[in-house]
């Protein structure tokens, strides 16, 4: 259903965001595939173009934030069925057209510049990406070689971005970027505090956290949370708390309507001052 009054973002998971306006598709780091732990270090991946084709309706445009497997791997293969555009740092391009994107389709880019998908007004901001323990293997230059399928290993970022759409009289961002903004969407993996510099500067009215489900599960089995980062101060093997992270937020920053999704493919739909959830409820969602 196409919403062309407001604004509809459908999360997709992890860090997937698809934006609908006026009858413009734009795809941020859609990942489906969702390969299990087990093949995180020594495996060769195609994705999953059956699993892509059943989630994606069409876009126009898809941004990656950075070149990180769970960002990036779907990206070629959405191009292939979309003939959209591809947008995003260097490293992420070089892999979508290995991947199979056509060349002539996929553009990097940096943080200062800005284009249009449609109506869609797009602006590259420095992103920020904080430390996982796989930084040895994925925070450096890409191999010599590459050859799809690709390693998922061979997903290494170099520059880490967010972007600002503006949609008629909405903007949103994603990533963390000190820019006035409507809404904002989040990576919740920090302690509720570490984000209020970035909600003082952006000022936004919605703020919605992604990327916290565990995304070595596939989507066809049951919602639950990634582990907290030790760096956060989690205890080992403790699961994020949703629930408890967006009452803490709420608290610490009154002047904002924190919105947990409750599920991927849930979406919410923005028109005015209003932002309203297009989803069925399961009782039973492991967030607390």
């Amino acid at each position: 259903m196409e919403y062309q009054d407001g604004v509809q973002i459908r999360w997709l998971g992890a860090a997937g965001l698809e934006f609908s306006w006026r009858g413009i598709r734009v795809l941020i780091d859609p990942f489906f595939t969702r390969p299990p732990v087990w093949k995180n270090l020594f495996f060769r991946v195609n994705p999953d173009r059956e699993l892509i084709r059943s989630h994606i309706r069409g876009a126009d445009g898809l941004l990656i934030t950075h070149a990180h497997y769970d960002h990036t791997m779907d990206a070629a293969s959405i191009q292939q069925q979309t003939g959209c555009r591809v947008y995003g740092p260097p490293n992420a391009c070089v892999l979508a057209k290995v991947g199979g994107a056509d060349p002539g389709k996929v553009r990097p880019v940096s943080a200062g510049e800005q284009f249009s998908i449609g109506e869609v007004l797009v602006e590259v901001f420095t992103g920020v990406h904080g430390p996982t323990p796989m930084d040895f293997l994925l925070n450096r230059p890409l191999p010599g070689r590459l050859r799809s399928p690709l390693r998922l290993t061979d997903y290494r970022l170099d520059a880490c971005l967010a972007y600002q759409l503006t949609m008629g009289q909405l903007v949103f961002t994603v990533g963390h970027a000190d820019q006035p903004a409507d809404g904002i969407f989040i990576y919740p993996l920090n302690e509720p505090a570490d984000y209020l510099p970035l909600l003082k500067a952006s000022r936004p009215r919605w703020v919605v956290p992604i990327h916290w489900d565990d995304f070595f599960r596939r989507l066809d089995q049951p919602l639950r949370p990634l582990f907290r980062p030790l760096n956060a101060g989690g205890r080992w093997l403790e699961r994020l708390k949703m629930q408890e992270f967006c009452q803490q937020l709420s608290y610490l920053y009154p002047d904002a309507q924190i919105i947990l999704l409750p599920k991927p493919f849930d979406s919410l739909v923005f028109s005015g001052q209003e932002a309203r959830l297009n989803c069925e409820h399961v009782p039973g969602d492991p967030r607390a």
